[in-house]
């Protein structure tokens, strides 16, 4: 339906056994005549359970939905109006959003102080992708929200032209990341700290995956942000560590911190290149890195010439007391599989179990 009059008619009919309802527009850039807000009330649905809107015009500074469990949001939207609104949807579960939907719209209040809190205490998933040049005022709208004990974050941003505000980063990351850890610890652990980017997933055993991850050139202050962050919840539950690292992001003080924390690991999942990076700390003769180590998994796609470093580690570690169990050996196909068996089946101790796999 392309006529604004029809659709405003159908929202003023009474649907009471509707519990689905998805809009999808165009953006208003690519259109010659731009939409009026769409009006709609609890009482037209009063069971919606889903709804997900992409351009709709709705205006959600009326809206009011207490049955609405699951809300998708595609397209700008003002924070303050949608906070008033996320507070009376008592029974929300899901809240999902992406690309440039919470940027500040005219007439929007600037200072995020004065910005309505929203209690969702059935909030159990947050959901905020491709989140860009608005960073820290999603971020403001998240530090409103006090979701359900337990709450799945899933947020990914990228600071470009805006100033980065890590100190927000840090407060708001760490706020949900006790609030995720109340109920259930961290057992999994996927860092990457690469150029311009840092992204941490955890897993626990009771909750979805949670997961931060922010873009930008002061990757250094990002790094410290998310490792202040992580600080402040236990780390002594981690059996498994996946790992992506430059070299000199395996030097940061609070990267070397972290790994010594970590004692109950039991498996690390890496690359080459990155255990290349990662043996200063990883062989420290001083406090044993990973002392409860058992299985090592390395990625050796296109790397097969580094092999030696996998030696070296197994090797050095033996000598510290810290013998590995297993090693797992990841290659792109047969012909590095039967050269690296060449190079390396002599040079591992008969004790340890060597797979190599594709």
């Amino acid at each position: 339906m392309e006529n604004e009059d029809t659709w405003q008619r159908l929202f003023e009919h009474h649907e009471s056994s509707l519990e689905i309802l998805k809009m999808k527009f165009p953006s208003p850039s690519l259109i010659d005549n731009p939409r009026s807000s769409i009006f709609f009330a609890s009482s037209i649905t009063p069971v919606l359970q889903t709804l997900s809107v992409e351009y709709a015009g709705l205006d959600f500074s009326t809206l009011r939905m207490p049955s609405l469990r699951n809300l998708v949001i595609g397209s700008p939207v003002s924070v303050p109006a949608l906070l008033s609104a996320l507070r009376h949807m008592p029974l929300l579960e899901v809240l999902q959003a992406s690309t440039l939907e919470l940027k500040p719209l005219p007439g929007d209040v600037d200072t995020r102080s004065v910005l309505p809190k929203a209690t969702l205490p059935r909030l159990r998933t947050l959901e905020f992708h491709d989140i860009d040049n608005c960073i820290d005022f999603v971020l403001s709208f998240l530090a409103q929200i006090t979701p359900a004990v337990g709450c799945m974050l899933d947020f990914s941003g990228a600071y470009y032209d805006e100033a980065a505000d890590f100190n927000q980063a840090s407060s708001v990351l760490s706020a949900y990341l006790q609030n995720y850890t109340a109920s259930s610890a961290v057992t999994k652990v996927d860092m990457k700290l690469v150029v311009r980017q840092v992204i941490f997933r955890l897993d626990n055993s009771s909750s979805g995956r949670f997961s931060f991850g922010l873009e930008s050139d002061f990757a250094e202050e990002g790094i410290a942000a998310h490792f202040s962050a992580l600080s402040t919840i236990e780390v002594g539950a981690i059996k498994t560590l996946t790992l992506s690292l430059t070299r000199s992001n395996a030097c940061h003080p609070n990267f070397r911190n972290f790994v010594f924390s970590l004692v109950s690991v039991e498996h690390l999942k890496t690359d080459l290149q990155t255990l290349d990076y990662f043996q200063n700390i990883l062989l420290s003769p001083g406090i044993i890195a990973l002392p409860a180590l058992k299985t090592i998994y390395v990625d050796c796609h296109w790397e097969s010439h580094y092999l030696m470093i996998v030696v070296s580690c197994i090797n050095r570690r033996i000598e510290l007391g810290v013998r590995p169990e297993k090693l797992t050996l990841k290659f792109e196909n047969s012909t590095e599989i039967a050269y690296a068996r060449v190079e390396l089946d002599l040079l591992f101790p008969g004790e340890l179990i060597v797979r190599y796999i594709t």
